[in-house]
């Protein structure tokens, strides 16, 4: 079985560190960013060397994903 593709929805704030972090983990592979914010998200992206998708639901219809780390601030984890 190959790595675990991860996306980060939320790539500010505690975003930041998942971005790190899921490379660091055996057996995941990050493999796209979310964000709402586009300079947020061209930079995470370009940074990280992953797909980038400004809505949650493109990056759930794009299949770039086996899970996705949610690190969006409390108030906007409905939007």
């Amino acid at each position: 079985m190959g790595d675990l593709r991860v996306g980060v929805i939320g790539a500010n704030g505690i975003g930041q560190a998942h971005l790190f972090a899921v490379p660091a983990v055996d057996h995941e592979t990050l493999t796209a960013v979310c964000d709402l914010d586009q300079e947020v998200l061209t930079k995470a992206a370009d940074d990280h060397g992953v797909a980038a998708f400004p809505r949650a639901e493109d990056l759930f219809a794009s299949g770039a994903v086996d899970a996705v780390v949610i690190a969006t601030p409390p108030g906007l984890t409905r939007r």
